[in-house]
């Protein structure tokens, strides 16, 4: 980064981004198996998220809304999901990393650097990792969202250490 100190070159740094994106969101319960034990185990939370339009907006209706003018780059950050595509009731218990508390909660999904998928899904290494916090207040949502991964070129053969993860954004 230019002007930095070079010591502090590879340091993330938080920026203010110049445009607040307006996103909609909804969540689902699917029932994937209504004969499980436990009701929760089978059910499913699916949660879709989209840049704000107009029509989500009507009180915007009679003014130009410059702000609801979304380029490529907005639509590619909203298109990298921070969840899992379908929540069950063990991304709450387990080790996922997903929890609500109060207004607050957290949401992460991962990839595994060696494509595992199941139960051990959760163990790493993992390649990716997306993770969001958000407090909800007055209808209002604030997030922060972290994206996490290896670079290229750092996943090392069998054996060997576990390549880092560096904050993307």
């Amino acid at each position: 980064v230019k002007g930095r100190h070079p010591e502090a070159q590879h340091v993330p740094r938080m920026l203010k981004w110049d445009k607040v994106l307006k996103v909609v969101s909804r969540g689902n319960k699917v029932i994937k198996d209504s004969n499980a034990e436990w009701r929760v185990d089978g059910e499913r939370l699916v949660h879709e998220e989209q840049l704000a339009t107009i029509d989500d907006f009507p009180s915007l209706m009679n003014v130009e809304a410059p702000e609801l003018a979304w380029d490529g780059e907005h639509v590619d950050l909203v298109g990298s999901t921070y969840w899992p595509s379908e929540m069950e009731s063990l991304d709450f218990r387990g080790p996922a990393g997903n929890m609500c508390v109060g207004n607050a909660y957290t949401i992460c999904d991962a990839k595994p650097l060696d494509g595992k998928s199941g139960d051990d899904s959760h163990e790493g290494p993992f390649s990716e990792m997306r993770t969001e916090l958000g407090v909800q207040d007055n209808g209002m949502r604030f997030r922060i969202k972290l994206d996490y991964s290896a670079l290229d070129g750092d996943a090392g053969s069998e054996g060997e250490v576990s390549p880092p993860l560096h904050l993307k954004t």
